[in-house]
């Protein structure tokens, strides 16, 4: 049974390479096959609202233009919470892990700086991108 299932794996037609992402569609399956390397970084900051214009058009300028310059970015959102309107997520996806954690401490640092008195410390988070392929 296990060879078998192995076997209808290997030969789906319905094999899809995305970048260095690889999905194995369902061949009658009930439980999770597609499997990508995509990662999301989710940061939560605190942003006072009566700062919150300036921090977002100092944080397009200034991270998400240095993020658009990486290898591997693919994109990122600002998504603000119903429940707290201090709560601003920004929610950034990578092909992989490695391109993520190619950025170094310094280029972080150097960064930073530019953020001036609007820099505050996020909380981090890591998420993997898979599907319930049924």
């Amino acid at each position: 049974m296990i060879n078998e299932t192995l076997q209808r794996l290997l030969s789906l037609s319905e094999l899809i390479r995305t970048d260095r992402a690889i999905s194995l569609v369902a061949c009658g399956i009930n439980r999770i096959v597609y499997a990508s390397f995509m990662v999301i970084e989710f940061l939560t900051f605190t942003v006072p609202t009566s700062i919150q214009k300036q921090w977002k058009a100092l944080d397009e300028a200034v991270w998400t233009r240095f993020l658009e310059k990486q290898e591997g970015f693919v994109q990122k959102e600002l998504w603000q919470s119903p429940e707290d309107s201090e709560k601003l997520h920004a929610v950034i996806w990578w092909r992989d892990k490695d391109s993520w954690k190619a950025i170094t401490d310094e280029q972080i640092r150097i960064v930073d700086m530019e953020m001036g008195d609007y820099l505050i410390e996020p909380e981090m988070r890591e998420f993997l991108v898979i599907t319930d392929a049924e």
